[in-house]
């Protein structure tokens, strides 16, 4: 089923923000039972029991539809909990929790002769819709809320919020319990009076949750202001935007979490999108979840003299247009991917890049910024990566593919047409190498056909067994740890090689177009001192011979990674720290 569904669709799917904030705040499944079952046997449970409800239903037969209904129900609702990707795959095509319940009792009324039964269903999805409502226009009111990474305990304005978007998400237990004991009362003992007090119990569970949504929306602005008294007790000097694509503060804001953990003064750390909040690492910083362009202006506070972006994302602008701040982008990697030197940079009054070659990929690309907007501080993330042999008995060697991209033209991915036989040709490589497979966080959201690429790579490494590995079964794995561990890199054209530079280990860049080494390497000019192979796998283990032993590329790479990664006495923390120095004394 789990091979289904990545085919079907990405691990991440598109939710709607107070879902998302619920999720992080309270676990995303957190409401789920029977945690000890598998999640696929609930699936086939419910799936067996909506055919059997449908069957005893057509056969006028009571006591079958009673029981089905109650499994199904049941095992509906742990499933949808348990497989969270098919639970947003259906409510994204229209069948959510409340249709599915809707369907389930249109079907068991059909053999009831108790007519008040129907107030049951009816009440449960007054109380859904009006939660449902509810939970839309206490979004609007919201605040900006803090959130602390890493921590579970969170703040109680936050749990407040989030505990009330979990009501008005999906289907709550409450709603569950009237179900089953509506049918149950209407199918064994039609009580009318005890279905009447079911549907006034459900309604009341809906007033319960309408008032607290009423209560928090009306406190809303003050306890914005309490953010805001927060933030100028912590008189902030820099603040860092995070917003992009689903799910990607993973690679957005994690890697440089230490550089701004550095820093004197520890930033603000401005969260767009809810589904970020989860994966950040923890800060120093004040991190405060603002989804709404208004409560971007609430968080900014005038102690803020330096704002730092970690990707052209679309809503840069809500804070882009604040003419008091200086604007720095920092990006998300160094590589030679046509992405790495966009026109839209002109937006911001500083570059800060790695080394001298970031700079030159800007001028190459005909893109005119004076020499002052571009800052080198070098990769704070590679401080800590040990230089030299890893002192591996048996070579480690780490496949690190590159995410699709969201258009062809930025397709850099090896996966899809060399993933599968690379891993296979290693597996079997003699001498015996360990497999290591770590694809990029977002690999597969584009493309059905590289998710189940994925999934293939993944069943191949599970069948070799230890010591062979995939990342994607320890997820809390950092890029870091993967690339101190390992003693050779297989990559894409991605900012993955350049940071691996800093360990002086070998490289090998795939080369799925068959450019040729010539053309890929003016192309890439920061995969010079890097082995190439390409568009297929064959000649792999040539490459792999020569890399782990007398390694020709060496002196290539130890001078370019002071191109890439800048020649800094101090290192690149110490860069970054005073860079930020800088712009906090001379604002």
């Amino acid at each position: 089923m789990k091979q289904f569904l990545a085919r079907l669709a990405p691990q991440n799917l598109p939710q709607s923000e107070p879902e998302a904030l619920a999720g992080a705040v309270l676990g995303g499944n957190s409401r789920r039972v029977a945690g000890w079952i598998p999640a696929t046997w609930w699936l086939l449970t419910a799936g067996l029991s909506y055919v059997g409800l449908l069957g005893f239903a057509l056969a006028g037969h009571l006591q079958g539809t009673v029981a089905c209904f109650v499994v199904a129900g049941l095992s509906d609702w742990a499933a949808s909990r348990g497989t969270t990707r098919l639970s947003q795959l259906l409510r994204l095509a229209g069948w959510g929790e409340p249709l599915r319940s809707l369907i389930r009792w249109a079907l068991l009324l059909s053999v009831l002769s108790q007519p008040l039964a129907v107030t049951v269903p009816l009440a449960a999805q007054a109380a859904a819709l009006t939660l449902a409502v509810a939970t839309q226009w206490l979004h609007q009111r919201q605040p900006p809320l803090r959130y602390l990474p890493g921590i579970a305990d969170q703040p109680a304005e936050t749990l407040a919020y989030a505990r009330a978007y979990q009501r008005g998400s999906g289907w709550p237990a409450a709603l569950l319990a009237a179900d089953m004991a509506g049918a149950l009362i209407a199918g064994l003992i039609p009580s009318p009076g005890l279905l009447i007090a079911i549907a006034a119990a459900v309604l009341g569970y809906a007033g319960v949750g309408l008032l607290a949504a009423l209560r928090l929306g009306s406190r809303a602005e003050d306890d914005a202001a309490t953010a805001a008294r927060l933030l100028d007790e912590r008189q902030p000097d820099s603040a860092v935007y995070v917003s992009g694509g689903l799910g990607q503060a993973k690679y957005l804001f994690n890697p440089w979490a230490g550089a701004f953990n550095a820093l004197a003064n520890p930033p603000l750390v401005i969260v767009r999108e809810a589904n970020h909040l989860v994966a950040l690492s923890p800060t120093n910083g004040v991190v405060m979840y603002a989804p709404a362009s208004r409560q971007v202006e609430v968080v900014w506070r005038p102690s803020i003299r330096v704002a730092f972006y970690l990707a052209n994302g679309q809503k840069n602008g809500d804070l882009l247009r604040n003419a008091g701040l200086t604007h720095v982008f920092l990006g998300h990697g160094d590589s030679d991917k046509a992405t790495s030197a966009s026109p839209i940079a002109r937006v911001y009054d500083e570059i800060w890049v790695a080394g001298q070659a970031a700079i030159n990929r800007y001028r190459e690309a005909g893109i005119r910024l004076p020499d002052s907007a571009f800052i080198i501080v070098g990769r704070p993330q590679t401080a800590s990566m040990p230089v030299g042999p890893t002192g591996n008995q048996r070579p480690v060697v780490l496949y690190a593919p590159t995410f699709e991209g969201y258009a062809e033209s930025m397709n850099y991915s090896s996966l899809l047409t060399m993933g599968a036989p690379l891993i296979e040709r290693l597996l079997e490589h003699d001498p015996p190498v360990t497999v290591w497979f770590r694809p990029h966080p977002s690999t597969g959201v584009q493309r059905a056909d590289i998710r189940a690429t994925r999934q293939r790579i993944n069943a191949l490494i599970r069948g070799a067994g230890a010591p062979h590995r995939t990342v994607d079964d320890d997820p809390d794995e950092s890029l870091l740890d993967s690339l101190v561990g390992c003693d050779l890199l297989i990559t894409d054209v991605s900012s993955v090689s350049s940071d691996f530079l800093h360990t002086e280990r070998p490289i090998v860049v795939t080369d799925p177009a068959g450019l040729g080494r010539e053309e890929f390497v003016r192309r890439f000019p920061s995969q010079r001192a890097a082995y190439t192979l390409g568009p297929g796998v064959d000649g792999v283990e040539r490459t792999l011979a020569e890399a782990l032993s007398s390694d020709p590329l060496l002196p290539g790479r130890r001078a370019l990674k002071t191109e890439v990664l800048g020649d800094l006495p101090n290192g690149a923390v110490a860069a970054f720290v005073s860079a930020t120095g800088r712009l906090v004394t001379s604002g």
